[in-house]
């Protein structure tokens, strides 16, 4: 089997909901870069975080499964090897994370699995304009061709559900329980 890059100690190491809506603003946290927006190349650029502390705690509020909704995820986590632990790469300047990371919360809560949330490792990224379209072969960024003769403009992928910030700022991993025998 293979061995994952998120040790029980790592996992360990995230955040609760609650203590992730805290976090979130915390000087700590507003101290960090946040997403700005893009630039025409395709880059993107940094600003000031906002505390979203009050937007997660709403739309938690707001999240409901419906009875049957429950049902199935209750299910599924009683299933032999079925699923244990969410861990989520959150930034809570993503519209995609401030949407998801409430309703996963919502379903870990309803499923009785340990949800944990990190945030990037903080590192400033939004303004290095990497990854650079024309030179990352295996980025997410790709070259597409203007329909101007001799020009060629960098597409964007689309985020991940459609969002406002870059892809990868969320990111969800399912740790199902050991694996058990089947007569």
């Amino acid at each position: 089997m293979a061995k994952g890059v998120v040790t029980a100690e790592r996992f360990a190491r995230g955040m609760t909901f609650d203590e992730y809506v805290k976090y979130a603003g915390s000087p700590e946290n507003l101290a960090r870069e946040a997403f700005g927006g893009y630039l025409p190349d395709g880059g993107s650029f940094g600003a000031p975080r906002q505390d979203n502390s009050a937007v997660f705690r709403e739309r938690y509020a707001k999240a409901r499964l419906s009875d049957e909704q429950a049902a199935a995820i209750k299910w599924l986590v009683a299933e032999p090897n079925g699923p244990a632990k969410i861990l989520m790469i959150s930034e809570d300047w993503s519209s995609d994370c401030r949407r998801d990371v409430p309703a996963l919360a919502r379903l870990a809560e309803a499923g009785g699995m340990e949800l944990r949330i990190l945030s990037r490792d903080g590192k400033k990224i939004l303004g290095t304009r990497r990854p650079d379209p024309a030179a990352d072969g295996n980025g997410r960024r790709r070259l597409r061709e203007d329909p101007r003769p001799g020009k060629r403009a960098p597409a964007r992928e689309p985020a991940a559900g459609g969002g406002d910030a870059p892809a990868r700022a969320l990111h969800v991993q399912v740790f199902r329980r050991e694996p058990v025998a089947r007569p």
